[in-house]
């Protein structure tokens, strides 16, 4: 099973942006440590984006990952 860690997060919603940041993380003791996580959801027309920031192993926040999901139909 790969290393996990738990968030709690407060965030807010304007327009069409969800954004969240960690107030608090909590690693499990096989993970690499995280100090902050940032997640941020918005919709582009049929299509919904999501990304992420994260300051871990001692290093500032930065860009980790991106995905984004296209409506078929």
């Amino acid at each position: 099973m790969a290393p996990v860690h738990g968030e709690v997060a407060a965030g807010r919603v304007e327009g069409s942006r969800i954004s969240l940041e960690s107030v608090g993380v909590l690693d499990a003791p096989s993970a690499a440590p995280v100090s902050a996580v940032k997640r941020t959801w918005w919709l582009e027309g049929e299509l919904l984006r999501y990304e992420v920031e994260m300051a871990a192993l001692d290093q500032p926040m930065t860009w980790h990952l991106s995905a984004e999901l296209r409506r078929s139909g």
